[in-house]
């Protein structure tokens, strides 16, 4: 399995299975929209950085992730992007897409 080393995860806003940023920017399609199959819960999106970052980096920038929510230009870019902020992560959580990931490869 790969490492991952994670930066965090997002909290996004979703109303019945649907994405409320699509469903506000084109509402018709929502309302034709149906589920037909739900996947395993996937962190969205996900931060990861290359191995060679310094510590203290990745802590500045995880902080910076974290703490935008509280800053007026950080909480609007958030408010546009209809996310309400970050989380700090665990790698457990990308072990999902690296299974996929393995999957993919095993058919290579």
């Amino acid at each position: 399995m790969r490492e991952i080393r994670t930066s965090g995860s997002v909290r996004v806003k979703a109303s019945n299975g649907r994405s409320t940023r699509l469903a506000q920017t084109h509402p018709e399609l929502t309302k034709r929209t149906r589920i037909v199959s739900r996947s395993e819960w996937f962190c969205f999106p996900p931060f990861a950085s290359r191995t060679g970052l310094s510590e203290a980096s990745f802590r500045l920038i995880q902080d910076i992730l974290i703490n935008m929510k509280n800053d007026p230009v950080g909480a609007a870019l958030l408010k546009k992007l209809n996310i309400d902020g970050f989380t700090r992560g665990d790698a457990a959580l990308f072990d999902g897409i690296a299974d996929e990931i393995e999957i993919l490869d095993a058919r290579r």
